[in-house]
């Protein structure tokens, strides 16, 4: 049995806590006070509620607290499951109650290993994350999490930073959460990792194009009603140049087509293993959902800072974020993760793939 930290009271928050409960580990979840509308249900309902594509159980609940030093207090493992948006200000709090000996997971991390990595100091504290979610899943209110599809029982790709403490990193989580990482995979670390989970090269090209269908729909599901032949080849064409980036930084990119091509074809030829998550992925349902916020603000963001410093074009991801930063009147080049808030900018490709090895 492992001691465990959940830092994000969402719907992954709350379906990772009632998972590790089950699986008998001692588990904390923390939250901001600003945020906490969902955990304070919880407390209400007494219970967390799984249901759909999972054992249908109501699971006890786990410590809940708005006070995160009592969450990281004694915690063996820390897994991080907010939107990238939070993280800068996630890692603050927590940096200063992390203590040698702890390993912090960040979930479809987007490099808060690195923010976090850096305000640590000489503490010897593993720190990586996943590339993607932990599953699918939205919290429907009541105590309720709804899992769209089962949580994957093949190892979750991982890396670590630096990247020389990946194989250390699995081990430490292993007991917790089956996860694998390079040279088994072919992603070496936490950059490539972050920037090969799906939602960098879907959520926001094919979510922009929708604008109109988010804003006039009272139930639009991305996967279900959000494609057509266009917007696959339009994420196809995203892919490429992802790809033209990836090639000089030594990058292994990752296809989403054969995802993106069942879930187009699904009424033709359903596919028993994306039924639930065809049909109940929800969202975006407003132009505010994250997958508008959170992959302007961090992966895609970030791949075009590194396009930028290799004088690549990518005119699909930039065309999507300038229509976004329109629509939200923010400037999401400016405000989101680039490879100078990472400390990385000014590195040649090599350099900064021997810093995310070496640290």
């Amino acid at each position: 049995m492992k001691k465990i930290a959940i830092i994000g009271g969402g719907a992954t928050g709350i379906a990772l806590a009632a998972d590790m409960t089950l699986s008998g580990h001692e588990v904390s979840i923390f939250e901001e006070l600003e945020y906490g509308e969902n955990l304070e249900e919880l407390k209400r309902v007494g219970c967390i509620r799984k249901r759909g594509c999972c054992e249908q159980t109501d699971v006890p609940l786990p410590e809940i607290t708005f006070a995160i030093e009592k969450a990281l207090q004694d915690a063996d493992l820390v897994f991080v499951a907010s939107v990238a948006n939070r993280h800068p200000k996630l890692c603050q709090q927590m940096a200063s109650y992390l203590k040698a000996g702890q390993t912090v997971c960040f979930f479809n991390g987007n490099c808060g290993s690195i923010f976090l990595k850096r305000l640590l100091g000489e503490k010897d504290i593993l720190v990586g994350e996943t590339m993607g979610a932990y599953t699918s899943v939205r919290y429907r209110g009541n105590a309720e999490v709804y899992y769209c599809m089962p949580v994957a029982i093949q190892p979750k790709t991982v890396a670590a930073f630096p990247a020389k403490d990946s194989r250390r990193f699995v081990e430490k989580m292993k007991e917790c959460y089956s996860c694998i990482c390079y040279p088994d995979v072919p992603w070496k670390n936490v950059l490539e990792t972050a920037l090969n989970a799906p939602n960098v090269a879907v959520h926001l090209i094919a979510s922009v194009v929708n604008l109109a269908a988010v804003e006039r729909s009272g139930d639009f599901r991305l996967y279900r009603d959000g494609l057509s032949p266009s917007v696959e080849r339009l994420v196809c064409e995203v892919e490429k140049e992802r790809d033209a980036v990836f090639e000089r930084f030594g990058f292994c990119g990752r296809s989403n087509q054969e995802m993106i091509h069942a879930c187009l074809s699904y009424e033709d030829s359903p596919k028993p293993e994306l039924s639930g998550f065809y049909h109940t992925t929800t969202g975006p349902d407003t132009v505010e959902h994250r997958y508008y916020t959170e992959d302007a603000y961090a992966g895609n963001c970030l791949l075009l800072s590194m396009a930028d410093v290799i004088n690549v074009e990518m005119p699909l991801m930039t065309a999507a974020m300038e229509i976004i930063s329109a629509v939200h009147g923010r400037d999401y080049r400016r405000e989101g993760i680039t490879l100078e808030k990472l400390g990385l900018l000014g590195l040649t490709p090599k350099e900064i793939n021997i810093h995310l090895l070496e640290g």
